[in-house]
This record gives structure tokens, C-alpha cells and sequence, in this order.
């Protein structure tokens, strides 16, 4: 059963196609297109594509960059990596002429992601790296900021880099502690945990495993309770 915005949406473009083509029904289709994005990538995928060409006709430069970027993330979450890179390029060649760093950095943020599934993490922190930069620049939220910080503490970490990998974990802490993000949080603890572990630190990896698994059970969060479980499990093994 499709979810409610994405029922939203689909009224919404079919009151934008009694009117004439504008940049309304391009913006709708490209919102469309992320809505579709995990639940039906060829539904997302042709609502991007009609995006693309309406904007290309209608010269919308910001909508068209938009399209393309939404086609990469799409052709990244069905694994056509190559793709994903090339309509990425596209996405950012357009935010370059108009001089938009926020659409550079939601860029470089895709690109990062792309080369971090396929193993190529040096190429990741790059592009983590100057999304964070842009993200600076435009005066990003809090937020936006520690989700940089923890996908670049992820890179550290899947690179044994773990002194680096703790300091960005802890600009998001920091951040998400004062804003009580607990779905951030529970995710960010448990990375924490996971670091403590391979420093052989296991008290602490303990008491962050535990923090995790808090929250998780407080959100109802099933899978995450079992990984929660396991993990301290397998410490309690190692510090018996």
C-alpha cells in the first residue's frame, strides 16, 4: 500500500497536469521520484526522467539538476554504480553554474555514498569531506552538520582510523545530545560502541552498546534491539 505521501504526491501531479507544463509539476515529479526511491526505483525513475526532459524544455536549470541527481540516487540504490556517478557529474555541472554549494554538497553527499558501498572509502571521505565544507559555507542546520560528521566517522572507522573516527563521532554527539535526537542517537552510540571494541576498550563499548539498546527498545526498534543484544553479548563473552 503506498504511504500517505506518497498518495499526496500523485494528487498533487494530477492537479499539475490539468495546467500547463511548469516548474511546479517538474518539482512534484523529482519529490515523487524520492518518495518512490527505495519502495519502486522504476516508478522513481520515471517520474525523474519526466522531470529531466520537462526542465530541459522548459529551461529550468535548478529542477534539471535536481532530476539528475534523483536519477543518480536512484541507479545508486539499484546498484548501477557507474551511473549513479555519471548522472551525479551532470548534477554537478548545473549546481556549479548557479553557483548553489547547498545542491554541490546534497551532490557530493550522493557521490560519497556511492564510492562507500563500493568499498572505495578514500574516495568517499573526499567527497564527505567537501559536502561538509559546502554544507558549512550555506549556513547548513546542526543537524545536516552531524550527519557529515558521523558518515566521515564511519569512513574512519571502516579504515581503522579510529583516534579520527572518535573525535567526528563526537561532534555529533554532541550536537544530537542537545537536540535529543534518539534515532541518530541510537545508531551513533552504537558505532561508538563498535569503536571502543576494536580500541579493546570494552567497559565502554559496553555502556555505549547499552545506550544504544535503551533507545532502541524505547522506539520499538526491533532490528536494532537484536543487533543491540548481540553486540553485548558477544562482550559479555569477552569480559567474562
Amino acid at each position: 500500500m503506498p504511504s500517505k505521501k506518497i498518495i499526496e504526491l500523485e494528487k498533487e501531479l494530477e492537479r499539475h497536469r490539468i495546467k500547463p507544463p511548469g516548474s511546479e509539476l517538474a518539482s512534484v515529479l523529482n519529490k515523487l521520484a524520492y518518495a518512490y526511491l527505495h519502495s519502486d526505483p522504476l516508478k522513481a525513475k520515471t517520474c525523474a526522467l519526466e522531470s529531466q526532459e520537462l526542465s530541459v524544455k522548459l529551461e529550468l536549470p535548478a529542477e534539471q539538476a535536481k532530476s539528475y541527481r534523483m536519477l543518480g540516487m536512484i541507479d545508486l540504490e539499484v546498484g548501477n554504480f557507474a551511473e549513479a556517478m555519471s548522472y551525479c557529474r551532470k548534477s554537478m555541472e548545473i549546481y556549479e553554474k548557479l553557483g548553489d554549494r547547498d545542491g554541490m554538497a546534497t551532490v557530493h553527499g550522493t557521490m560519497a555514498k556511492t564510492c562507500k558501498v563500493q568499498g572505495m572509502i578514500d574516495m568517499a571521505l573526499e567527497h564527505y569531506h567537501e559536502s561538509l565544507r559546502r554544507k558549512q559555507e550555506c549556513g547548513a542546520s546542526e543537524d545536516d552538520l552531524a550527519l557529515c560528521y558521523l558518515n566521515i566517522g564511519v569512513c574512519y572507522g571502516s579504515l581503522l582510523r579510529l583516534d579520527l573516527a572518535q573525535s567526528f563521532y563526537e561532534y555529533a554527539r554532541k550536537i544530537w545530545e542537545k537536540s535529543d535526537n534518539r534515532q541518530q542517537l541510537s545508531y551513533l552510540y552504537h558505532n561508538i560502541g563498535c569503536l571502543y571494541g576494536e580500541k579493546k576498550e570494552l567497559d565502554k563499548a559496553q555502556e555505549y552498546f547499552q545506550k544504544a539498546l535503551d533507545i532502541m527498545e524505547d522506539l520499538g526498534n526491533k532490528t536494532g534491539i537484536a543487533n543491540s543484544l548481540c553486540n553485548l553479548g558477544c562482550l559479555n563473552k569477552d569480559l567474562a
